[in-house]
């Protein structure tokens, strides 16, 4: 048996408390064997014992007799009584020899600079909501972002390493280390036992070699059993500005510091008028964003 979703509250109430939908990551379909069971905890003792995840669980029906769960495809809704307490509940299951799980590939890091190694991070997590934003939150406070849509995967019931491999690399770049990495079946079925954002993962460390190219493009693809997930990278790798240079405003913005009309109200600057015969440049995010800086910021000395 392995826990199959994250782990959801219920909070004490006089009345009976609106009932809880439970996404669970496991792959429903015609003639599937999966055997769910949800259980809970209080958080009292949860926290008193100072256990690990995977204990003190019991199953909902044995603890709330009144309680109903109704399974609904990819999530189980359950309406407890009125509680007295504030507890925890979670879906569990135990999966048949053919049953497999669902799993998106999620691909992090950060913002990418010329001559510079980056380093990629290749997730798997559950396919479920909570779990995408708590990883996301995770990767975020590390300075990292979403790189790529999301890639579906289903993860069999199999001792088999699930295989992550980056490729092809365009010349300019190369991959430090192995091209083809493995996570562990074992790790990605019971990721959610230690941790809400310990998934499994990988990491491809990218050297930039040839320093006069900066669009980089490459494919990376988790596959496992008779799964496989792709998805596509395309980045840009921005030249590294000195301290100096980024204190000094861009030359568009110089051009325009000296040349626009403004009309001064006091000490700050009200409108001003930006006439472009190139529509293009006129539209651009990044022209329209010196236009609201100009118009909004400036102060004017007399």
């Amino acid at each position: 048996m392995c826990q199959v979703s994250d782990k959801y509250k219920a909070v004490k109430s006089n009345t009976a408390p609106p009932a809880v939908v439970i996404e669970h990551s496991c792959l429903v379909a015609r003639g599937h064997d999966w055997k769910f069971v949800v259980k809970c905890r209080t958080l009292s003792s949860h926290q008193e014992r100072n256990t690990t995840n995977s204990c003190g669980w019991r199953e909902v029906t044995d603890v709330f007799p009144d309680a109903r769960v109704e399974q609904k495809h990819n999530d189980i809704v359950v309406t407890f009584p009125q509680l007295k307490e504030d507890i925890e509940i979670a879906a569990f299951g135990i999966p048949g020899t053919e049953d497999q799980k669902r799993m998106k590939m999620a691909i992090f890091g950060e913002k990418p600079t010329q001559g510079r190694d980056w380093k990629l991070k290749v997730y798997l997590i559950d396919d479920s909501t909570i779990a995408f934003k708590n990883v996301c939150d995770k990767e975020e406070s590390f300075g990292n972002n979403l790189l790529t849509t999301l890639a579906g995967l289903f993860v069999s019931n199999s001792n088999e390493d699930i295989r992550i491999e980056i490729n092809p690399i365009e010349t300019g770049w190369k991959v430090k280390g192995n091209k083809v990495q493995g996570i562990k079946a074992k790790d990605a079925w019971h990721s959610l036992e230690h941790d809400s954002t310990g998934f499994p993962h990988c990491q491809f460390n990218i050297e930039h070699v040839g320093k006069s190219k900066q669009a980089f493009f490459c494919g990376i693809t988790a596959s496992h059993g008779r799964d496989q997930a792709n998805t596509e990278l395309v980045a840009y790798f921005e030249q590294e500005r000195s301290r100096g240079e980024l204190n000094q405003p861009s030359e568009t913005l110089q051009t325009l510091n000296t040349t626009t009309p403004y009309v001064k109200n006091g000490n700050t600057l009200c409108s001003c008028s930006f006439q472009y015969k190139n529509s293009n440049i006129a539209n651009s995010i990044g022209y329209k964003d010196i236009k609201r800086t100009s118009t909004s910021n400036r102060v004017l000395s007399d």
